[in-house]
């Protein structure tokens, strides 16, 4: 039983920039895509990676509040 999966190797796409698996022979993300369709699955791409990142700022905002709650209490 594996904890882990199996790593694949990677290679990176000369039209859209993102990897895929070596052994495919084309990419798994923009293949088939028109180029005006490429670039509003980049764009949706784009967006959710932005939300992600605004939610780990969030995260780390409220981490230090609860140290710095925690650092006053311990001191009173």
């Amino acid at each position: 039983m594996y904890l882990l999966p199996p790593f694949r190797h990677k290679t990176s796409c000369m039209r859209c920039g993102l990897k895929y698996p070596k052994d495919e022979p084309n990419c798994t993300h923009c293949y088939g895509l028109s180029d005006t369709e490429l670039s509003q699955y980049l764009d949706t791409r784009n967006d959710g990676a932005e939300d992600i990142r605004d939610l780990g700022k969030l995260f780390i905002y409220i981490a230090i509040l609860l140290a710095i709650t925690t650092f006053l209490v311990a001191l009173s």
